[in-house]
């Protein structure tokens, strides 16, 4: 399949429900004249499914992939749903593979056709997003919303019960991990930002990476 070009990205916005992800996104659709699409539930939707259908012996990367992308692409992702649909019944045997029909995806603007915002997510779920994208040669730049510890704690409601409080607080924790360095290079462009920092700064911050990973410039 032919690898994705300058003007064959996605730009997918995560963080946590504190960080302002949709407000930013809004912000980088506008200045890339791109769409800007909310993928948190199409996100929670493939991850309940993925794991429903891992209890039956289906590869788990797989599905989430390919469901999120049949999700995005219900709600206006503008690409070809050429992944072909998990099958209901007999667990594949082997790990199934995509159609490798050419994607149709149109850069409107700086060479980012869809801003897309997320909860935060982890790097399992990283890596199967850009598996499925790179079926339809499409690539993905992430920006994570970096947001420390001690801040999400202090922005959340606390449990009752402190056992509850601790567990959450473990589960957001591990949420907000930094990417690895394994994460770096093309064809796995991953952006980390400061989330405290104000909006226009963020995007500025985001407008300059993106130049950067996509070898143009930020005339935008």
């Amino acid at each position: 399949m032919p690898p994705p070009t300058n003007s064959n990205h996605i730009l997918i916005i995560s963080g946590t429900h504190v960080t302002g992800k949709d407000t930013i996104a809004t912000s980088l659709a506008h200045t890339y004249n791109s769409p800007f699409l909310e993928g948190e539930y199409c996100y929670n939707a493939a991850w309940s499914i993925a794991r429903a259908r891992q209890k039956h012996g289906y590869d788990v990367a797989s599905v989430f992939g390919q469901t999120w992308l049949r999700k995005m692409n219900r709600i206006g992702l503008p690409l070809p749903l050429s992944t072909p649909p998990t099958p209901s019944h007999t667990p594949p045997s082997s790990p199934s593979s995509s159609s490798t029909a050419s994607s149709s995806y149109t850069g409107r603007g700086g060479g980012i056709s869809a801003v897309v915002s997320c909860a935060a997510m982890r790097k399992p779920h990283r890596d199967a997003i850009r598996s499925v994208m790179a079926t339809q040669s499409v690539g993905v730049i992430f920006v994570v919303l970096q947001i420390e510890p001690e801040t999400l704690l202090g922005r959340t409601v606390g449990a009752e019960n402190r056992e509850l409080e601790m567990r959450i607080l473990q589960e957001k924790t591990e949420d907000i991990r930094l990417p690895g360095v394994e994460e770096a290079g093309p064809g796995r462009e991953t952006i980390v930002v400061d989330a405290l920092m104000d909006v226009d700064s963020v995007c500025w911050f985001v407008r300059g990476r993106v130049a950067e990973v996509l070898g143009g410039d930020d005339s935008l």
